[in-house]
């Protein structure tokens, strides 16, 4: 083996193990939203109890910031866009993923296209969400 083969081993090796973690981020993303999801509805229909809040609100709070930081990451590289750009202000905790599919979803654009996809996906848990 030379040593380019083992380099181009080593960039395979590592490239794959940050496709994984790329993939752990995303699917963790889906399954906090689906909690945050699930607790939404439960605040908005009045059946949310304290037993709820116990076990759904630090998941919802965590998934909530997990939310900001994909937006801030595969969010902004998804429209090519600052995370502040679907947001409303200048406040962090409005730069949420849903802000870009919002802002996007009627455009007959690339970026409308993405944006319909995700409404599909969102809405899938969430009915109404996008």
């Amino acid at each position: 083996m030379t040593i380019t083969q083992a380099f181009a081993l080593i960039l395979a090796i590592d490239g794959f193990r940050y496709l994984f973690y790329a993939y752990l981020f995303v699917s963790s993303f889906y399954v906090l939203f689906s909690a945050y999801a699930t607790w939404h509805r439960m605040q908005k229909e009045g059946t949310l109890s304290s037993f709820d809040w116990f076990f759904l609100g630090p998941w919802a709070v965590f998934g909530y910031l997990e939310v900001l930081a994909f937006d801030c990451t595969f969010g902004s590289l998804m429209y090519l866009e600052a995370p502040w750009a679907g947001a409303e202000s200048w406040k962090p905790w409005t730069w949420t993923f849903t802000g870009h599919c919002k802002k996007w979803k009627a455009s007959l654009t690339w970026r409308g296209v993405v944006a319909r996809w995700w409404q599909v996906k969102l809405n899938h848990i969430e009915a109404g969400h996008v």
